[in-house]
């Protein structure tokens, strides 16, 4: 952070006094809004690593398609064997059918675009059934570790 050799960071969680719901138009920039950002050099790699020390994350990232673009080829070569196994769910697509497939949905003013034929139910299950989808990617990343 900001070039130290040392960062900490202290994470918090009170139960008294109670906290109030944010009204339902609260934007990230009010007062009272909290959220946190971090940034890895490998998600897939984090992600793979973090379920392997029995922190799953709260949402699946198994929905989306890979597009086979010249950085993913690069990324897939250090990438664990369960973020592989992971990435194999929703798919890989070329470059060009990807595309077209979003222009085409872009033109008819669609907006939630997942290109790929097995991305799109792998992407319904995980926005309907969070649970599942985790679930699964727990027992991958599991199997996978198991076995190697």
């Amino acid at each position: 952070m900001d070039g130290q050799g040392f960062f900490q960071l202290e994470l918090f969680q009170f139960y008294r006094p109670e906290v109030r719901p944010l009204p339902a138009d609260s934007r990230p920039s009010d007062i009272g809004y909290s959220a946190i950002g971090l940034w890895v050099s490998n998600l897939d790699a984090t992600l793979v690593r973090l379920q392997a020390l029995g922190t799953a994350p709260l949402t699946s990232t198994m929905g989306v398609p890979e597009v086979n673009t010249p950085m993913v080829v690069e990324e897939r070569k250090s990438l664990p064997a369960a973020g592989a196994k992971l990435k194999e769910i929703a798919g890989t697509l070329e470059i060009k059918p990807a595309c077209d497939y979003m222009y085409a949905r872009l033109k008819k003013r669609q907006y939630m675009i997942i290109p790929g034929f097995r991305a799109r139910p792998v992407a319904a299950i995980a926005r309907w059934f969070p649970n599942i989808m985790r679930m699964v990617s727990e027992r991958i990343v599991l199997w996978v570790t198991r076995s190697t």
